[in-house]
């Protein structure tokens, strides 16, 4: 039977009676973990899922907690805010049969730590950030011999050789690449493109100075070849970038793209990009850089028969490009529409309830503009 436990701010008596049913799936966020409780997980041997968030859990605590722990069906578990990096190899020496699920952001992680983790043959989801691993962290990681699927690290410096060892080492199985403020650059998306032996479905970066040489590089590559999420944002890629991305088969099975947030794209991108297909596409993220009335003239043209989601945040849009968007045929799909951080008035935001497109329209996010400070109603 799955029983679920989630408590936020709670004092250590709340913790221990509720701990005492033996939940099979636990969440405790800034919450008091004392002995008892303690003692009250690690004897639970139907506990599937693990998380203690920002809860003050020492090393001591934690190691005492693993050394005794009895958990033949773990599957997760989360320990990010607490500084238990110390305690990992107890976890290691106990190795739940069943633990593929790891996520340990903020928790004074480096990379023997990750080497004692080598032990645990079973990981194949593994989460970490806001630590200083390095690249010998990432090397550690790539070297572990884990069947891992998806790979999030955000706010390290993976660097170039962590990205030339991640591209020797990644295994068939990955799909998912997440790589946020990881400093890999050129270089780095050099050694990853000629990573012969992954074919994931989705990488994301973000906060990188990865610029379109870069881009083209990485998207051109067998590595992208069976990408269906995309996501470069926050980065330096300009109008050629979309120029490199059309000269690729993405277009035609990416579901997922995000290149929001590349200040150096102009308008003309949009042009570019409304110039073929984009069949598969459901979520399309491309605010941040001056989009403004004609690169939504451009973009209202596009073909995009599948998108049920488009992000225009802080894209220069004004009432007029608003009346360009209400006459786009793509818009009759979308369910979430996000348009914050704009010059939308009062014109454009009922230029958008007049058009014969937008009924299927759900969610519209229209925060910081002159329309949500004047209070204006959505007709």
């Amino acid at each position: 039977m799955t029983t679920a436990l989630t408590l936020s701010d709670a004092p250590s008596k709340t913790v221990e009676a509720e701990l005492a049913a033996k939940p099979t799936h636990v969440r405790l966020e800034r919450c008091k973990v004392g002995a008892r409780a303690l003692k009250l997980l690690a004897a639970n041997d139907a506990l599937v899922s693990l998380e203690i968030l920002s809860s003050a859990l020492s090393a001591k605590n934690a190691t005492t907690l693993f050394e005794s722990a009895l958990w033949p069906a773990l599957e997760r578990i989360d320990l990010r805010g607490n500084k238990i990096a110390d305690a990992l190899p107890a976890l290691a020496r106990v190795a739940p049969a069943r633990l593929s699920d790891i996520e340990l952001g903020a928790t004074g992680l480096r990379a023997p730590h990750i080497e004692a983790l080598h032990a645990i043959r079973t990981i194949d989801r593994w989460k970490s950030g806001a630590d200083d691993i390095g690249p010998r962290g990432v090397a550690a990681i790539a070297s572990s011999g884990w069947p891992l699927v998806a790979l999030t690290i955000y706010r390290q410096r993976v660097g170039a050789w962590g990205l030339e060892q991640l591209a020797k080492s990644a295994p068939a199985s990955l799909r998912s690449l997440v790589l946020y403020e990881a400093d890999v650059g050129l270089r780095g998306l050099e050694h990853l493109a000629a990573a012969s032996q992954s074919s994931p479905e989705e990488v994301r970066f973000r906060y990188d100075p990865i610029d379109t040489k870069g881009f083209s590089t990485l998207v051109k590559s067998r590595f992208a070849g069976s990408l269906t999420k995309l996501q470069v944002s926050q980065c330096r890629l300009d109008d050629d970038a979309i120029d490199a991305l059309l000269d690729t088969t993405l277009p035609s099975r990416l579901q997922v793209l995000d290149l929001s947030t590349n200040s150096r794209m102009t308008a003309a991108a949009m042009e570019s990009f409304a110039s073929t297909p984009w069949p598969a596409l459901r979520s399309l993220r491309i605010g941040g850089f001056g989009m403004g009335a004609l690169g939504m003239t451009h973009l209202a043209r596009a073909t995009l028969p599948s998108v049920e989601e488009v992000d225009l945040t802080y894209a220069d849009l004004n009432d007029l490009a608003m009346d360009r968007l209400a006459a786009a045929p793509w818009l009759r799909g979308v369910k979430r529409l996000y348009l914050g951080t704009n010059d939308i008035g009062e014109a454009g935001l009922a230029a958008l309830a007049r058009s014969p497109h937008a009924a299927a329209i759900e969610e519209l996010r229209v925060f910081q503009t002159p329309a949500s400070r004047a209070g204006i109603v959505i007709p």
